[in-house]
């Protein structure tokens, strides 16, 4: 699964932090909170 380009507060791209198990708000291994 290919995730959009999002970026962070500071301007880069996010990075997953976790897939075992899946965090995030939406669950998908980043900090991603919305349009």
């Amino acid at each position: 699964m290919q995730l959009p380009l999002v970026e962070s507060v500071l301007g880069g791209a996010l990075e997953t932090c976790s897939t075992a198990p899946v965090t995030g708000f939406f669950r998908n291994g980043c900090c991603d909170t919305g349009p």
